[in-house]
């Protein structure tokens, strides 16, 4: 499919050369007309003109009326730098599909809680800023979810748990800074994109265990690999030593996490996760440990200035243990997060910089 291109930067031009001269216009009469002007049409220019996107935007902000193929388009890519109005332009065709479909179920993806709701939900260019009052949906944050009079629905998800979007069906989905997301599948593995032609593995019903038990962790083995109808002595085959690790068994990195302060401190919750039964919509995630611990590290820079022990998903931060650690309530905290296994020890971490 060819890309359509918008030159924006001629338009924004343009506009700023028609603002001067308007402001070139106002400097002619008296100092106060300018400010007096425009607090007086101040309401008057959001109610009027504030929600009317399709007459104020440009070209790469409107939805393809089709594809490149003739077809009706299925994916909609904006790619832009800051300032592009890529925000605006998904939060503007969420409003639309709503208001237009009281039966639309509208999926709300960003990579984080925080940026769901900061940026998407909340933010300048976001779904509540962008209805007019009469029309803004009801947005429930301790649930996820953005309710319009006239019943559509959209629900938050986050790439950090990308499981939850298995089961609920819908609609639309808009999907915000998709660039930045953390690659999926095994997540602690995960780095930067390996180049053309780098070796693979197939996992498929043919994997075969070549280690189990606890006592099997750390013992170097030496093994050959060679076609089931051929000799272990063999010329084709493959001598291999394998040293196995407790991968498998260290708990996942718990997901949404999240921190509010109070006066006793500043209190974390999170999400944990689990390797087997964990897909359910019913009911809580598995434990998969003998006990339920985590650790919650609370850092400076990349320093832990204070571990906190949990026995369930939540831990306060006293105020007194923050003074001692900062000498000053944090606007913003570095923590992370690991679930505790009785046999390997810390699982992965999650990690987060969260403003309570």
């Amino acid at each position: 499919m060819t890309p359509t291109t918008t030159p924006f930067p001629a338009i924004l031009t343009n506009s700023a050369m028609n603002l001067r001269d308007a402001f070139g216009d106002f400097s002619k009469h008296d100092a106060l007309a300018l400010p007096e002007f425009l607090l007086s049409q101040k309401a008057h220019w959001i109610e009027a003109t504030g929600s009317d996107f399709d007459f104020l935007a440009h070209d790469h902000q409107r939805p393809p009326a089709r594809a490149n193929s003739g077809r009706e388009w299925t994916t909609w890519l904006i790619l832009g730098g800051r300032g592009a109005g890529k925000t605006r332009a998904g939060a503007e065709w969420v409003r639309g599909i709503a208001l237009d479909d009281p039966k639309a179920r509208i999926a709300l993806i960003a990579e984080t809680e925080d940026d769901a709701r900061e940026v998407m939900i909340e933010g300048v260019s976001g779904l509540l800023a962008v209805h007019r009052h009469d029309e803004r949906p009801k947005w429930t944050s301790s649930r996820g979810y953005l309710r319009w009079k006239n019943g559509a629905i959209a629900q938050v998800f986050t790439a950090e748990n990308y499981e939850r979007l298995r089961g609920p069906q819908f609609s639309a989905a808009w999907l915000d800074e998709l660039a930045k997301w953390r690659q999926g599948g095994t997540e602690y593995a995960m780095g930067a994109a390996l180049p053309a032609g780098a070796p693979f593995v197939l996992l498929d019903q043919h994997i075969l265990t070549v280690a189990s038990g606890l006592d099997a962790l750390e013992r170097a083995l030496q093994l050959r690999i060679v076609a089931a109808n051929r000799d272990h002595g063999d010329a084709s085959a493959l001598a291999l030593g394998v040293t196995p690790q407790a991968t498998a068994l260290r708990p996942l990195a718990p997901v949404h996490l999240s921190a509010r302060r109070d006066g006793s401190g500043v209190t974390f919750k999170w999400v944990r996760r689990a390797r087997f039964d964990a897909d359910s919509w019913a009911g809580e995630i598995p434990l998969g440990e003998d006990s339920e611990q985590y650790a919650l590290d609370i850092l400076s820079g990349t320093s832990v200035v204070r571990t906190l022990a949990a026995t369930a998903p939540s831990v306060l931060y006293a105020s007194a243990s923050e003074l001692a650690d900062f000498g000053a309530p944090q606007t913003s905290l570095n923590v992370q997060v690991t679930q505790l296994s009785a046999t390997v020890g810390r699982g992965f971490a999650a990690s987060a910089i969260l403003t309570p």
